[in-house]
């Protein structure tokens, strides 16, 4: 969802200044003025124009290493815990809604967004072992936490308790 929530103008900023290719998955309200943007200052990103299904999303995410929320705030980001699932290591926003599931050096990289600069910072230093390990974490992470028969035994104790 292109939305200002999402901080994009200041993500597309921010990797644009290093040599990284950002590409950005999905639609909404920005799009038009995030693509002039780009346009505008010949910034190293662009959008991915295939939709995709929810089961055809794994082909999508297994061609990154990364995948980038650097939101204002979340609910529970689906996008984030798809890619985590895939072995995609976060770089995300200390905000509520994400900083719950990461933990940062851990299962990603969690930043403040008023230090952003740590970002690339960081990803200089980043060894492949870490960004391995990372990855893996990020995966069993889903697993251990979000798997759909976890989530399902603990609505049915919420609702068994009310009864």
């Amino acid at each position: 969802r292109l939305d200002k929530q999402k901080n994009l103008y200041n993500t597309i900023t921010l990797f644009n200044n290093y040599d990284f290719k950002l590409d950005i998955l999905g639609n909404g309200s920005l799009k038009k003025k995030l693509n002039e943007f780009i346009k505008k200052n010949l910034f190293n990103v662009s959008f991915i124009t295939k939709t995709y299904k929810n089961q055809d999303l794994p082909s999508l995410f297994n061609k990154y290493n990364f995948i980038i929320l650097l939101s204002h705030y979340e609910g529970n980001p689906k996008i984030l815990l798809e890619a985590m699932s895939c072995q995609i290591c976060p770089i995300v926003s200390n905000v509520p809604g994400i900083n719950n599931l990461i933990i940062n050096n851990r299962n990603g990289l969690i930043f403040d967004l008023n230090k952003t600069e740590n970002i690339t910072k960081k990803l200089k230093k980043l060894s492949k072992d870490e960004l391995i390990k990372m990855q893996v974490n990020a995966k069993n992470t889903v697993k251990n936490n979000n798997r759909l028969e976890l989530i399902i035994k603990s609505e049915q104790k919420i609702i068994n308790e009310l009864f």
